[in-house]
């Protein structure tokens, strides 16, 4: 049955052709092995497992698998609800297949889910009952339990739960994840009943593992009402997430700080992927508040770090090149927390623009200036997290201090020429470009051959457009792309660079570079950019058009290489 199991994930759409043949027998066993000790219940529960994955593997074809599917559901919502005991695994794999189903079925699966969420609801409001009591006391049979002597208490003490019931309430919540996540938008008429249940666990004591899947149900749920309902149910979750972080900061507590803000940071996300006229999901006074608390984030994180190079320091340590990579990647684990204040500014610019820079230059812009100019001491993560935070801000948010994005651009170019990381190099390159867009040629032209020269290495090197190189490749092509629209000077933006440029789009790696770059080019060609619009190039403006008309249709990567825009602008080009 493992095996079978591993199969079906691994052929996917490939294991229709058995699934006709091998299903029956699933239910055959199933109608014959009785369940009278563990070993037969353990059976039942990978077949019913196997079953699961099985339904999985085919479930883009529903037309010719839904009748069965459909039957197996009644057979498992039945055995469900028939009375099964506590430590029969079959309750679980039972609970996890009809995940599958429902993400198979969609809204058919509606039928079935009030048995299944009453199961569910059940379990999630289990008590675990935990005890302090003294060791003399009898002991309950169903409670796992530790003695240990507390200063000012008589006797050993004896600290008991029902770990049980605590397996039972995490495995319910990561079910309603993986269902709300499974269901889409037809898990819309669950909302509003479980919602209660999500928000009173996002808090959950007990376990790191309820919070979490409590916050990502939230997020489903966000995607599964859609807009207007999904920024009232945001922000009514608002002054959860700030007592959430307020809590945190108060115990000092970096790695709940870390699991907040990654969840705050996935629903704002949501909001900003999936809303076209519904953007506004925060008030000016929000933004502010959250804005000082993630600032406060920020300097724990700072304070962390010192305390920890103070301790290092008294300690006299003489450390070797690998020792002090080690040390690093430790600063970096105490920095997580700040990634995601990184994560949730770049959403805030993306969408609020110009209206939250004060907030973000006030609250953030400080610690990421500081670790980009101390960028010898970083970890990569960290100093990707500085050099991404500046390309948001400068290319949504803040782009008319000239003075402040030439030093940013002269820093990046520094870090550029002494760092091997393609990934850092893939973020400095898309960082320049995005520099490049906003100085005036006057201020840029001293950096334009060493721009020009950091950007050439990356699209003319022997491993350019190999499979670990061509993302980073195709950003360094973007920014290329915009130095020449804006920043070209004859003698070294030739025509030959440009017509480089040309030969390289379409861009077919990554979609969102690809859909930016493509835009931006079609915008210029539409304005007959002299920079791009020469008598050496234009011929080659046109056959690129040409093919990124094409890819459009047809890439080999399944991505979508123009957004909506860019359609209406490419529309323009017949």
């Amino acid at each position: 049955m493992n095996l079978l199991s591993v199969v079906a994930s691994l052929i996917e759409g490939q294991f229709a052709q058995f699934y006709n043949q091998l299903m029956p027998m699933m239910i055959q066993i199933l109608n014959n092995v009785p369940m009278t000790n563990m070993t037969q219940m353990t059976l039942r529960s990978r077949t019913i497992e196997a079953m699961g994955f099985m339904i999985e593997a085919v479930q883009e074809q529903k037309d010719t698998f839904k009748d069965s599917v459909s039957e197996i559901a009644k057979m498992l919502v039945s055995l469900l609800t028939s009375g099964l005991t506590n430590d029969d695994p079959q309750s679980l794999s039972i609970k996890e297949t009809l995940t599958k189903i429902a993400s198979f079925l969609k809204e058919d699966f509606h039928a079935y889910m009030p048995l299944l969420l009453n199961n569910l609801v059940n379990d999630a409001k289990l008590d675990i009952d935990i005890k302090l009591s003294s060791a003399d006391d009898e002991k309950t049979e169903s409670a796992a339990s530790f003695t240990f002597k507390m200063k000012g208490l008589e006797g050993n003490q004896r600290l008991s739960m029902n770990t049980s019931a605590l397996e039972s309430k995490i495995a319910a919540f990561k079910l309603f994840n993986m269902i709300s996540e499974s269901m889409g938008t037809a898990f819309a008429p669950y909302v509003e009943p479980l919602l209660p249940i999500m928000v009173e666990n996002i808090n959950y004591t007990y376990s790191k593992g309820v919070r979490k899947a409590a916050m990502k149900t939230l997020n489903n749920m966000l995607t599964a009402v859609g807009e207007p309902q999904n920024v009232t149910l945001f922000m009514s979750l608002y002054n959860n997430f700030i007592t959430m972080i307020t809590k945190s900061l108060e115990r000092e507590d970096l790695k709940e700080l870390k699991t907040v803000l990654k969840h705050y940071w996935m629903m704002i996300k949501n909001l900003n992927d999936s809303n076209k006229h519904n953007k506004n999901y925060f008030t000016e006074e929000q933004l502010n508040t959250l804005g000082s608390h993630l600032n406060k984030v920020l300097t724990l994180v700072s304070n962390a770090k010192k305390n920890t190079l103070a301790a290092l320091g008294n300690k006299n340590i003489e450390m070797d090149e690998e020792d002090e990579e080690t040390f690093k990647e430790t600063l970096a684990k105490i920095s997580a927390a700040s990634t995601y204040v990184m994560e949730i500014s770049g959403q805030l610019v993306l969408n609020f623009k110009e209206a939250v820079a004060n907030m973000v230059k006030s609250n953030f812009l400080n610690f990421f200036a500081l670790n980009l100019n101390s960028y010898k001491q970083l970890s990569e993560s960290e100093l990707l997290d500085a050099t991404c935070f500046f390309c948001d801000f400068v290319e949504y948010s803040y782009h008319t201090d000239v003075p402040m994005m030439t030093e940013l651009n002269n820093k990046f170019l520094e870090i550029f020429n002494s760092t091997d990381s393609m990934d850092v190099k893939q973020t400095l390159s898309y960082g320049m470009g995005v520099f490049a867009l906003y100085i005036p040629a006057a201020n840029y032209s001293a950096a334009l051959p060493n721009v020009t020269k950091a950007l050439n290495s990356m699209i003319s090197g022997a491993e350019a457009f190999s499979e670990d190189n061509v993302v980073a490749t195709e950003s360094a092509l973007g920014a290329l792309g915009k130095l020449i629209y804006t920043q070209r000077e004859n003698s070294i933006i030739t025509d030959a660079v440009v017509n480089t440029f040309l030969s390289h789009l379409p861009l077919t790696h990554e979609e969102e570079e690809a859909q930016k770059t493509h835009k931006l080019f079609f915008e210029q060609v539409l304005a007959n950019n002299p920079n791009l619009m020469s008598e050496g190039t234009k011929a080659n403006v046109m056959t690129a058009i040409a093919k990124i008309r094409e890819a459009a249709v047809h890439n080999e990567n399944d991505l979508s290489l123009v957004d909506e825009e860019g359609m209406v602008l490419l529309n323009k080009l017949q």
